[in-house]
This record gives structure tokens, C-alpha cells and sequence, in this order.
């Protein structure tokens, strides 16, 4: 049978109605073949299964308005959605054609984790179904009936061959490459994508049917979030949302950087924060600034299917595969130069509180050997690149701020609240402080930070010589401008001379937990490292390579620093939610180091001044990233986790002279007792 061919001119653009019915027709055509076929069962429950899911995407499509919103009742549009992502919940998802276990033993070991793979790319094709893609849904179903008609060629499952399956994936990705290309910039640089921004704007607080319209899943955290973001006075949106823009703003200023004609902004935020949002826009446009709403972050339905899939790439990596995703994306930024050139950065508004992740590993899920793990970090190095070249982070500012979800616990509002103040604390108050620990870090030849209370931590962080330590620091005094809340101090360490044993009993960074995770450094770079969240040592160094070093060997220790905000910290230590923070607030709440680049990434070479004494900061570089002179490849990582030390876990942090002839404790026993700092300890007195 063939079905006709629905691709056309623009790719991915919004398509006719006609083309919708021709879908529509095209999806039954294929259903009523395939339910008379005599093919093997088990590939005509995947065919049949996979038909179901393009019928569902091409009746969102044809419905997807404003009007059908407005006429059906919020429990209809929340089962609708519920169904959209049935199939992906935990509960299903051990026979969910998705998974590539279930696939593997359906299909076999070789041939099951493709057919996975091409099965997620199609449910990934919800939100085009939501943004009126049809010609991108027309062209992953005509991957379907290529799939049919191979699947009628054989006998059983057991003869499927896993070439034909990945060379019709390979097709998924690169077919019409320049226009998914242009159509992924587009979405995040062009003032005319106003998709979700459309939504926000017309939203009305009493009635939260609006959540359905986005197409991602909408569950408790969504609903519960709109509700009591809108019960919010007035008064009270305004200020946060003031807040929010005027840390962005501030961030050209801090980190002089020039902003110049550039004035579209990008914010990216959470199903429920509409009428902060909607706020937001208003108070950028006042004072001459364009919005762009570049995506909608919501609950995760299932987590370990995203994990399952993070390398469904791996049969196409070569050299040749390298070359045809940069030059369609160096293409498309050609084609969109002009609205990229207006973009100004970004502005997060993150979420976090839910329940914490600890991924299972999957026995068929892809994994990368060593020559496609450098072809992988190949790719996300030179896409990484070619990104800060087209958008220089000299004239670029951004913003970061999070929020708890209701998942977090019966606290909810309460603790939101809270989050709120800390949020929003008077920055001042804290560079003043910061800056008599600066004084005193800037007189050390390294910072020796020891554990206390069963921490292992020892590490001695050695500091860059100030040749005008009258006119020079090393130290970032941070406020509350690009990340809040205000509450640090900051420095790119000296590589060589960096030694020691970093321990965290029980973290969580990006979302994945770590237990007694230890990472030893030698002259600034990671030499070993464990944890303990599996039974043997090498599935603990796998699970660390993999998702805390992001596949990348000998990392350096890009930053290290000391938080301030004990009030944030009492906070956590209050509502027991010291592990549910999301780092933008931990890293205020005890010292911290991050693993791979520096903060000062692609900004190496721009002075920046303390905005209290004037003087400079002149510890941007070490020795990895001054390798950009030579070899942009060796300078950077790409990689940049933050991981924090809580206050009860430290014995002392010390800033001592060269030849240890004097040491200054600025934090003792889990408390400040540098002189001036006093005042940061009021907020630990009640914690236990």
C-alpha cells in the first residue's frame, strides 16, 4: 500500500486544514491494511499500537483551539490529558512499547531497544501535534509505513534485522534536518513563535482549563501551583515579577557586559506561573523590551523513560553525523541571524520539590563505548561553541530563580512562602558582609576546608597571586542579579596545588541522587571518585560518569566558593527539605565546588569589578580554560555541577597565608566566626 507523501516546502510549518483531512484519511487507509495483514503478531500489536498514537496526534491537531477549551469541562480536558501520557506513567511503563526492556524481549536484544527508540521519537511528536506541525507528524508517519512494510517482509519477530529499524530512525533525525534545525531556533529566538506566550497572556485565573492548552502533561504540581499562584494579591506578583526583571537587567551592570541594541528576552517557565509571567511581559515591554516564552516545563510523567533514552543517538555518532547536525545548525542560524542578533538572554523560573530520582539502569538501554563517547562530547562541544559564537555571552545577561512545588509536602504553601522571602532578601545586606570575608580570602595563599560530624571533606583550594592587591580580588561578591537568592562568594581556583576528598552523605544535583559520594581531586582535576547507590564499585563509577561528569574524564574543579544565606539553610532544616533544593539555593547554603568549567565560561577575557571597592576580578582563568588561546576543545567541559557542603557538615574553612604562617577561620564548627559575620548565625541558632 502507499500512502502519499505529506512533506512539503518549510518543513515543519503550520500546516493547511486540507493537509490535516489527508492525514487523517492516510491514518485509516494504513489501520484498515494492517488489521487485515497476517504479518507476526507481535509486530502488529507495535504497528497497531503506534497508528493508535498518530490518530491521537492528528485529533489533537485538527481540535487543538482556544474554542474546544472553552466548551468542555476541566475534568473532560484533565482525562484527555491523563490518556495523552497513560502509557509512559510508572505504572504502565513495563509494557509500554516505549521501554526498551519490554522491547528486547518482544523483539530481541539488538532489534528491541531500536524499535524503542523509534517508538519515543513518535510520542515526542505531542507537541508538535499541540503547535499544528502536520507536516512533521506526516513525515514520522511515513517512517511508520516504511516500518509496516518491512515488518510484512518477514516471518516472525525473530528474523526483524536491526539495520532497516535504525536506518528508519537515522531518518527520523536527519530528513528535512535544516528545517527541524531552523524550526528548534526559531522557537527560542523569534519574537513571531507567541505559541505559549498567546496562552499566558489570555489566561484567566478563575479558570485554570487554560493548563490543557500547552499539550505537555498537566498532573497535582500544575494544578495546585496555578491555583495558589493566582489566590497571590496583587501587589505581591508585581513585586516578585519586578524582582525577577530587574535581577536580570542588573546582571549587564555586575558582569559589564554590554547589551547594546540587543533587547528580546526569553523566559522559560513552570505550567502555573501564568500570571507572574504575564507580569513579567507587561514590565519588560514598559521599559522597551520584547518577550519570547521559549518553553513550558512541567512534571516529568516517568523520568526513568527519559534516562532509558539519553543515548538513542548512538547508532548514527560518526564523524560524518558530527558534520551534518553542525552545519544545519551553523545553516539555520544564517537564516535567523537577524532575530537572534536582537536576543538579550534569558530569564528561568525553575521548579523543585518533587519526588527525588534514582534511575534504574536498564539491560538494553543504549551505552557508549569509548570512540562514541568521544564522538558524543565531539558534538555537544562544537553545537556548545558554535551557540556562544552566534550569541556572545559578553551581550548577553540571564536569570535564575526557583520555587517549590505543591508535591513537596503538606507544607506547600507555606514553605513557598518562605521561598518567596528568601527570594527576594535586600542583596546589600549581604555583599556588605561578603565582603569582609572576601578581604580576608584575598590574603590566602589556599582555602583548607575540613569535615566534621562522620564528612570526610579535606581539601586545600589553592588561590591565584594578586599581583595589585590594592586594585585586584579573586573573590565574586554575588548578589541577588542573575542568580537568586544573594547570599556568595566566588573564585576560580588555581588548578595545581588543588588537593583533597570532597564527601556528601546524601545529594541531589540535576535531579539524580548520589549517596556518600566521594570525588578526590589531584591538582585541581577529579582522579577518583565512588558512591554508593549500587552494589559494586564499577556500576557506582558508571552512574557518576554518566550523569554527574556527562561522560567527560579528568574534570576540573572550576569554581569554589562559600554561601552565606543561613536563612535559607534554617528554612531547609525547618520544613526537612534540605535534599529537595534545587542547587541555585544550596550552593548559598555552605561552601560548594563545582566540577568542569568556570563561571566566568567564554567570559574569561571581560574585566569585572566588585561593586563595593571597584577592584577587579582577576580570577577568570585557570589553567584549562586558558587553553582557549590554542585549543578551544581542551579549554572547556561544557560541564558545570555544583556540589555543596551543608553547614553542620564542616569542621572549619580557613584562608591561610603562603607558608602557613597565618590561618583565618571564617566558618568554625558550622558557624561563622569571622569578625563582622556574626549576624549570618542568628538564623542556625534554632536549627537542630
Amino acid at each position: 500500500m502507499k500512502i502519499g507523501n505529506m512533506r512539503g516546502p518549510g518543513g515543519n510549518s503550520r500546516a493547511s486544514g486540507g493537509n490535516k483531512i489527508q492525514l487523517l484519511e492516510n491514518i485509516g487507509r494504513l489501520k484498515n491494511d494492517v488489521e487485515k495483514s497476517l504479518m507476526d503478531a507481535e509486530c502488529k500489536k507495535f504497528i497497531l499500537k503506534s497508528i493508535g498514537l498518530f490518530e491521537v496526534l492528528a485529533a489533537v491537531d485538527k481540535k487543538n483551539t482556544g474554542n474546544y477549551y472553552k466548551n468542555r469541562t476541566f475534568e473532560s480536558l484533565m482525562i484527555e490529558n491523563t490518556s495523552l501520557y497513560a502509557e509512559v506513567l510508572p505504572g504502565n511503563y513495563d509494557k509500554s512499547f516505549v521501554n526498551p526492556d519490554y522491547c528486547a524481549r518482544l523483539f530481541g536484544a539488538a532489534a528491541g531497544p531500536a524499535l524503542a527508540s523509534v517508538y519515543y521519537e513518535f510520542r515526542n511528536l505531542i507537541k508538535s501535534a499541540y503547535l499544528h506541525k502536520t507536516e512533521k507528524i506526516a513525515e514520522y508517519f511515513d517512517a511508520l509505513v516504511k516500518l509496516y512494510e518491512y515488518f510484512k517482509s518477514i516471518k516472525t519477530a525473530a528474523d526483524i534485522k536491526i539495520e532497516p529499524i535504525v536506518e528508519i530512525d537515522r531518518s527520523l533525525t536527519l530528513n528535512n534536518i535544516d528545517c527541524k534545525k531552523e524550526d528548534d531556533l526559531n522557537e527560542s529566538f523569534s519574537p513571531d513563535f507567541n505559541f505559549y506566550k498567546e496562552i499566558i497572556n489570555s489566561a484567566d485565573k478563575e479558570d485554570l482549563r487554560y493548563l490543557f492548552r500547552y499539550g505537555c502533561y498537566i498532573g497535582y504540581n500544575e494544578i495546585k501551583t496555578a491555583d495558589f499562584i493566582n489566590k497571590l494579591d496583587d501587589s505581591e506578583i508585581l513585586r516578585l515579577a519586578r524582582h525577577i526583571n530587574g535581577a536580570f537587567i542588573e546582571g549587564f551592570k555586575t558582569e559589564n557586559k554590554a547589551r547594546g541594541g540587543r533587547n528580546l528576552v526569553k523566559i522559560v517557565c513552570g505550567a502555573g506561573y501564568e500570571r507572574v509571567v504575564k507580569t513579567m511581559i507587561a514590565e519588560f515591554a514598559r521599559i522597551g523590551f520584547e518577550t519570547i516564552i521559549g518553553g513550558m516545563v512541567s512534571s516529568n510523567p516517568n523520568r526513568q523513560a527519559d534516562y532509558d533514552h539519553r543515548y538513542d543517538d548512538k547508532p548514527f555518532l560518526s564523524a560524518e553525523y558530527n558534520k551534518i547536525i553542525i552545519n544545519s545548525y551553523e545553516r539555520a542560524f544564517d537564516k535567523l541571524s537577524d532575530k537572534i542578533n536582537r536576543y538579550c538572554g534569558h530569564i528561568r523560573i525553575g521548579r523543585f520539590g518533587e519526588l527525588p530520582f534514582s534511575p534504574v539502569e536498564s539491560a538494553f538501554s543504549r551505552t557508549l563505548d569509548k570512540v562514541e563517547e568521544d564522538l558524543y562530547n565531539k558534538l555537544v562541544h562544537e553545537t556548545s561553541a558554535q551557540f556562544s559564537a552566534r550569541v556572545p555571552d559578553k551581550n548577553t545577561s540571564f536569570s535564575l530563580i526557583s520555587f517549590p512545588t505543591p508535591e513537596i509536602g503538606p507544607d506547600f504553601e507555606e514553605i513557598f512562602a518562605e521561598i518567596l522571602r528568601i527570594n527576594t532578601l535586600d542583596t546589600n545586606k549581604y555583599i556588605l558582609i561578603q565582603q569582609k570575608i572576601i578581604d580576608v580570602l584575598d590574603g590566602a595563599d589556599f582555602i583548607h576546608i575540613k569535615g566534621a560530624a562522620g564528612n570526610k571533606t579535606d581539601i586545600r583550594v589553592k588561590m591565584h597571586k594578586l599581583s595589585d592587591p590594592a586594585a585586584q580580588t579573586n573573590f565574586y561578591n554575588c548578589g541577588a542579579d542573575v542568580n537568586i537568592p544573594a547570599g556568595e562568594v566566588f573564585t576560580t581556583p588555581v588548578l595545581k596545588g588543588t588537593d583533597g576528598v570532597l564527601h556528601v552523605a546524601s545529594t541531589y544535583l540535576d535531579g539524580f541522587n548520589y549517596k556518600e559520594l566521594v570525588i578526590e581531586f589531584k591538582d585541581g582535576l577529579v582522579s577518583d571518585y565512588s558512591c554508593k547507590n549500587f552494589k559494586s564499585a564499577a556500576e557506582n563509577k558508571k552512574y557518576i560518569e554518566q550523569n554527574l561528569f556527562s561522560l567527560k574524564k579528568n574534570l576540573p574543579m572550576g569554581e569554589f566558593a562559600i554561601g552565606t544565606n543561613t536563612i535559607a539553610y534554617a528554612a531547609a532544616k525547618k520544613f526537612d527539605i534540605l535534599e529537595k533544593l534545587p542547587i541555585l539555593i544550596t550552593e548559598k547554603m555552605g561552601p560548594h565546588f563545582a566540577i568542569g568549567d568556570s563561571c566566568y565560561l567564554y567570559v574569561e577575557d571581560i574585566p569585572i569589578y566588585n561593586q563595593i571597592n571597584k577592584k577587579e576580578i582577576t580570577a577568570r582563568d585557570n589553567e584549562r580554560t586558558i587553553l582557549r588561546k590554542t585549543d578551544l576543545e581542551k579549554a572547556y567541559t561544557n560541564v558545570h555541577v555544583d556540589i555543596t557542603l551543608p553547614y553542620e557538615s564542616i569542621g572549619f574553612i580557613a584562608a591561610v597565608a603562603k607558608g602557613g604562617r597565618k590561618s583565618v577561620k571564617i566558618i568554625e564548627n558550622g558557624r561563622f566566626t569571622l569578625k563582622g559575620c556574626e549576624s549570618l548565625n542568628a538564623p542556625l541558632d534554632g536549627v537542630r
